[in-house]
């Protein structure tokens, strides 16, 4: 929590600049939703949601252990993939600006459902590595295989999509 205010009030000093202009679009072009194929139902989304959030309680929650974090990254990872292989994923996110998606009754929620699905798991996939990544207990978080704060982790963890975690030295 302590973290959460720290970072609110550094965010709540950030002065934004000026909002670019946005460009007149011509040309909608509209793309049928027949290529999307069956998209996955609301309550199957809603499931794949809460047992996803139930994951990261039970292993990235507290009290963590690396083999429960280990075993539980590939599952995320392979679970995101399968949704970025489906058809209808894929073609929404190939939309260029000024694309339209004429969708039915039902597939807007859908989409949304699942761009909200896949934003979790990116996030859940990248909370795991880091836990994993992090062998020692600091702060909040405890990790069981590992009770005692380490020196070595007065430092701090740098983590993007797509790239190792690393670490720097703090600054006196």
């Amino acid at each position: 929590l302590m973290e959460c205010l720290v970072f609110a009030r550094q965010l709540g000093q950030i002065a934004p600049g000026p909002m670019p202009a946005l460009q007149a679009v011509s040309g909608l072009r509209a793309t049928s939703t027949a290529s999307l194929g069956q998209l996955p139902g609301q309550a199957e989304l809603m499931q794949r949601i809460a047992s996803l959030r139930q994951l990261c309680w039970s292993v990235a929650g507290v009290e963590r252990s690396g083999h429960s974090l280990a075993a539980a990254l590939p599952a995320v990872q392979r679970e995101r993939r399968e949704l970025e292989r489906h058809n209808g994923w894929r073609q929404v996110q190939q939309l260029r600006p000024g694309d339209a998606l004429e969708l039915t009754d039902g597939q807007d929620g859908n989409l949304r459902l699942q761009q909200e699905l896949h934003h979790r798991l990116v996030l859940a996939e990248l909370l795991i590595g880091a836990a994993l990544f992090r062998e020692e207990s600091r702060g909040g978080h405890y990790r069981t295989d590992a009770p005692a704060s380490q020196p070595f982790w007065q430092r701090h963890s740098l983590q993007h999509r797509q790239h190792p975690i690393s670490t720097t030295a703090i600054s006196p």
